[in-house]
């Protein structure tokens, strides 16, 4: 199995504290794990969607955090470069589902060229523009998710 973590994924998961964050960390501890052929994967978008906060606030330890789990060369996530195929791939999307932005549609298409089976994501937005599952952070689909993982 291949994921994909939408940017508000990481969010939910590093800065709310609780059961979402419990859980997000459940799920990158299942997913580097060697022995199970499962992969979590995101765009190069998304290390910059998260630091546009946390420089703005100058918080230099959620940067840190952040740079640290994404650029930081770990394997727990995979971060894919936004290609010109990528670009193009989200031109279309965007072309067919107009309730979809930018970055949303470069989401959807780095999944889908990451050959990613499953999104994980709290926008809903997202599902419109994949026939990719795309799993809720929050609650029961989260737990779900977790559960077809074991």
């Amino acid at each position: 199995m291949r994921f994909y973590l939408d940017t508000n994924a990481f969010i939910e998961a590093v800065e709310t504290p609780g059961r979402t964050a419990e859980a997000f960390g459940m799920v990158l501890q299942r997913a580097g794990r060697s022995n199970l052929p499962i992969a979590s994967v995101t765009s190069e978008l998304t290390l910059a969607e998260l630091l546009v906060k946390p420089i703005r606030d100058r918080d230099e330890a959620l940067v840190a955090a952040y740079n640290n789990l994404l650029a930081g060369g770990g394997e727990a996530v995979a971060t894919i470069p936004i290609s010109l195929d990528i670009l193009r791939d989200a031109a279309r999307i965007l072309a067919h589902h107009k309730g979809l932005k930018l970055p949303d549609a470069i989401h959807v298409a780095t999944a889908e060229r990451a050959s990613c089976t499953q999104i994980l994501s709290s926008d809903k937005r997202l599902q419109s523009g994949t026939r990719l599952p795309v799993w809720d952070t929050h609650g029961a689909d989260l737990a779900a998710f977790i559960e077809m993982m074991s």
